[in-house]
């Protein structure tokens, strides 16, 4: 299964999200963006499944948490 990340704009929201998602039960792990997301200036996103991403941004919109973009980066688990 892939895996997909949730760029953020603070590693605040990073942080807040990472947990909020846990709390959803959808396992969540803060990373360094590198590469394409790079490209959005907030040095941190929010990684998982990728079957997950829609749920989890769509969760951590509805607490306020601003979803920049999401991202798919290769295969495995999250």
């Amino acid at each position: 299964m892939g895996k997909s990340i949730i760029v953020v704009k603070s590693i605040t929201y990073a942080m807040r999200g990472q947990q909020l998602l846990n709390n959803y039960g959808i396992s969540a792990y803060i990373e360094r963006n590198l590469g394409a997301a790079s490209k959005y200036g907030c040095g941190y996103s929010i990684r998982v499944k990728t079957n997950e991403a829609a749920r989890a941004a769509e969760i951590l919109k509805s607490y306020g948490i601003r979803v920049v973009d999401i991202l798919p980066i290769g295969g495995g688990g999250a």
